[in-house]
């Protein structure tokens, strides 16, 4: 390869002139790799920076349009409910019909959501966006009816009762609810949904498992094998009921049945209000039910597929053919993006944190079937 080199011209010579070549044919000097990492990280920081501030800057309106939802003219929702962007299925985004489709998918809990489609965060149902959900149907005239598909071993009782309310709600803004029952719609799934004013179970449909559900853990003999004490100071004498530290009295016993019962009560109460199921009738024993036993039982109206449960609110709501069938997603936010990013890259969660997860969920009264 050829090297040039710099030509100096002798004394008393005029200086040889040279037609420097175009600007992209010239030799470029090589940066430095700290040049371009730091011209990297200052516009990452830039991108980082606009994105951090549209996010607040949309919260900002987002959050001043919480105030109109959650209300349904009964006052029953004082707290702010999250407001959603509206999905199209299929039809048109401008049709004056509309049928919304909710899905309760997985456990039912509580929360808001997780950035998805509405209520729906992971592998569970968030309560609250449900509910959030029928609120700002209810508000949207073009809305006609809500076809509710349930995919769920039910959940915490509180939850499962707050979706309860919210369709009940929603119906009585003079809008059928259809429920559809797909893989699994069991307790709390059931009990959600009781209130439909039809209910369709899909053939492989399992359902049923209706009644309450409270576990515990007694890890004594755990932590007497490895040398460890619980110390625990207490303002009563139950304020410490169930803890896992030592057995379960009784008097705990009791108490805890009295729940249950209350809540078994208040889940046969709504199934004979709203079912055809009588009193003395044997799905009230806790036993999972198929399809067609729960038809025969009175639980669903119907075993058919999800396009007839379709069909059917289609004619319950009086829309014509043309109608759009649409969902409910949570608005893109950066600080959920920034927050998944936290939980999802390089968490590694230790024995501890796991046990007190398994703990905390075992510690609720359930509307579930935990096989």
């Amino acid at each position: 390869m050829k090297q040039e080199h710099e030509h100096t011209p002798e004394p008393g010579t005029a200086p040889q002139v040279s037609i420097p070549a175009p600007q992209s044919l010239q030799p470029q000097p090589r940066k430095g790799k700290g040049c371009l990492w730091w011209s990297l990280g200052c516009l990452g920081l830039l991108i980082i920076g606009g994105l951090v501030a549209g996010s607040f800057f949309v919260g900002a309106f987002s959050g001043a349009s919480l105030s109109t939802l959650g209300d349904f003219s009964s006052g029953n929702y004082a707290t702010e409910l999250p407001a959603y962007d509206e999905v199209i299925i299929e039809g048109d985004a401008l049709a004056d019909e509309k049928i919304l489709l909710l899905e309760l998918n997985g456990v039912i809990l509580h929360g808001t959501g997780g950035g998805g489609l509405a209520g729906l965060s992971g592998d569970f149902t968030a309560s609250e966006g449900i509910e959030a959900a029928l609120v700002q149907a209810s508000e949207d005239d073009s809305v006609k009816g809500a076809l509710i598909y349930v995919n769920s071993p039910g959940g915490s009782v509180s939850a499962s009762d707050d979706i309860q309310h919210a369709i009940e709600l929603f119906q009585a803004t003079g809008r059928p609810v259809v429920s559809y029952y797909g893989e699994t719609a069991a307790s709390g799934g059931v009990y959600a949904t009781a209130s439909s004013d039809y209910i369709v179970a899909s053939p492989p449909t399992l359902t049923g498992s209706i009644g309450v559900i409270f576990e515990t853990l007694n890890l004594r003999g755990l932590m007497e094998q490895y040398g460890v004490e619980q110390v625990t100071f207490r303002s009563g004498e139950h304020k410490d009921i169930l803890s896992y530290s030592r057995e379960v009295t009784d008097e705990e016993r009791e108490i805890m049945q009295s729940i249950i019962d209350e809540d078994f009560a208040a889940f046969k109460n709504l199934i004979t209000t709203y079912r055809s199921v009588p009193e003395t009738s044997e799905v009230f024993d806790g036993r999972i039910l198929s399809a067609n036993q729960a038809l025969e039982a009175g639980l669903v109206d119907e075993v058919a597929y999800y396009e007839d449960a379709l069909a059917i609110l289609a004619k319950e709501s009086k829309v014509s053919a043309d109608y759009t069938l649409m969902t409910y997603q949570e608005p893109f936010s950066f600080a959920d993006f920034l927050y998944g990013a936290g939980y999802t890259f390089g968490q590694k969660k230790g024995i501890a944190s796991e046990l007190q997860d398994l703990l905390r969920q075992r510690s609720q009264v359930m509307y579930l079937w935990q096989p």
